[in-house]
Parts: structure tokens; sequence; C-alpha cells
């Protein structure tokens, strides 16, 4: 069953796909996913999307052209919509931790993950984005 949750837009990288429920592996083959063990999109905690930059579509392609300041909007299936600014651009291993970039959870953040460089799983390109608080609902 592939139904969206919700659509993820980040204007400066031209982004605007399809979000599903991660279920497996083969639910990135159509957009992105929020990892359900995380909290729910628009919501106090963290949200975690995860997609691909060069397979399926490739929603992440230019995702190390993000930059500070730029706004991720999620609009979910029901239409609220939640608008984050991106504090923070991350590289890490895939063996790394990244628990810290998570743990305020009186906070209502979205943590973007993929791989970095293109072509390569070597590391992890994390976004940390806030969210704006006028700009719920």
């Amino acid at each position: 069953d592939v139904s969206a949750i919700a659509r993820v837009r980040i204007p400066s990288i031209g982004v605007d796909a399809a979000t599903l429920e991660f279920k497996s592996s083969t639910d990135l083959e159509f957009g992105l996913a929020w990892m359900p063990e995380s909290a729910r999109l628009g919501t106090t905690g963290t949200s975690v999307v995860v997609g691909h930059r060069t397979l399926f579509g490739a929603p992440l392609r230019e995702a190390d052209q993000i930059a500070g300041g730029d706004k991720i909007v999620v609009t979910s299936i029901g239409g609220t919509t939640a608008t984050y600014s991106v504090r923070s651009i991350h590289y890490r291993r895939p063996t790394e931790s990244y628990a810290d970039l998570v743990a305020d959870a009186g906070a209502t953040r979205l943590l973007l993950v993929t791989c970095h460089p293109q072509y390569s799983t070597e590391f992890r390109l994390l976004v940390v984005a806030d969210a704006d608080v006028d700009a719920q609902g």
C-alpha cells in the first residue's frame, strides 16, 4: 500500500516530493519517507525524513546546496502546513550517532537525512530545521 502522508517542499533546491511513512526501503522509490519512530511531522519533537540523492527520481539530489535559513514546508495529507527554517547542516559517517541532533524533545524540529556525496554512501548529510512558530497551522 503506497500512499503519501505529506508533501515536503524545499523551494531553494526545487524539491516538491510526496512523503510516505517508511515501512521498507522500497518506499523511497516513490519520494521521501518519514521515519515512524520519530515525532509525527509538524508535532513537538524531531521528525526524521529520509530520501535518495541519486536513485528513484533523486528528490534530494541538490541537498548539499541547502543553506542556513532556507525554508522547508511540510503539508500533511489533511492540509495542515508546518514551515521550518534550516538551522544547521552536518556531515557524519553512517556509523556515527546523530542523537545529539534530535535530543531537544521540547522543540518542533525536522531532520532531513540523505547520503553524501552523490553516488556514495560514505557520509550522511543531515539538515536540521526548526519550526517557524508563527507559521504553524
